[in-house]
C-alpha cells in the first residue's frame, strides 16, 4: 500500500474500480467485506 489504494468492486455483473487517496486515515476494506459508494454529480465524468 502506498499513497492511494485500488479496490475492483462487481457491481451486479459489472466491476467498477475505484482509487481511495490517502487510505491511511481511513478504513481498508478487506476481500469480502461490504462498503458502499456515494457519488457526488458534480465530481463524476461519465465516460
Amino acid at each position: 500500500m502506498g499513497s492511494y489504494q485500488n479496490y475492483h468492486v462487481m457491481v451486479g455483473d459489472t466491476l467498477v474500480k475505484l482509487t481511495d487517496p490517502n487510505p491511511k486515515s481511513k478504513h481498508i476494506y478487506q476481500v469480502g467485506e461490504e462498503c458502499h459508494l456515494v457519488f457526488d454529480p458534480d465530481e463524476v465524468h461519465v465516460l
